[in-house]
């Protein structure tokens, strides 16, 4: 067996957390019934979930009106993003 450092054990065991977390997440957003909100989405562009985010994403630039066109452009190609649902 190998000897561990307390650094490299901490880390390990970070990782390992981390890990167990994101399957834990995984695991709630499937019973909850939101599949659209998981890793293996298969609805792709179409997934409720994303374009509600996307349109989120671009009313933020919209609030942005110090970066002038700029935002706006950002705010449209975010709306671009979105799928036909």
């Amino acid at each position: 067996m190998t000897d561990w450092t307390n650094e490299e054990e901490e880390a390990f065991n970070m990782v390992e957390q981390n890990s167990n977390l994101g399957k834990q997440i995984l695991r709630a957003n499937k019973s909850s019934g939101m599949d659209c909100c998981t890793y293996d989405c298969v609805q792709g562009r179409n997934c409720p979930v994303r374009n509600k985010t996307l349109e989120e994403v671009a009313k933020e630039f919209d609030l942005m009106k110090a970066f002038g066109t700029t935002a706006e452009s950002f705010a449209s190609f975010v709306r671009n993003m979105k799928g036909k649902v």
